[in-house]
């Protein structure tokens, strides 16, 4: 039941996200990220959480986030070079 309800509310977020994108002309994304395999067996849930984000990830492919947030939040990649040292 919990998860029935944690990929309710996950949708919920996630169209939220979607209306105010096309409402404000943003690009913000929602990134779901599943840390077992506790959803393999309740794949009704699995695929709804898969239809409802932008990305989906977990602990083998968490490297990807980095890129994302680039993606998503342009400042990210300037602030990034200036706390490294590295102003272009």
């Amino acid at each position: 039941m919990v998860k029935l309800v944690k990929a309710r509310d996950m949708l919920k977020c996630y169209e939220a996200i979607h209306h105010r994108n096309i409402q404000r002309g943003e690009h913000r994304a929602f990134v779901n990220f599943v840390d077992g395999g506790g959803w393999l067996a309740r794949q009704r849930d699995l695929r709804r959480l898969l239809d409802g984000c932008h990305y989906f990830l977990n602990i083998n492919n968490l490297d990807m986030l980095e890129g994302i947030v680039k993606n998503h939040v342009p400042k990210f990649s300037k602030q990034t070079r200036l706390l490294r040292g590295k102003e272009t």
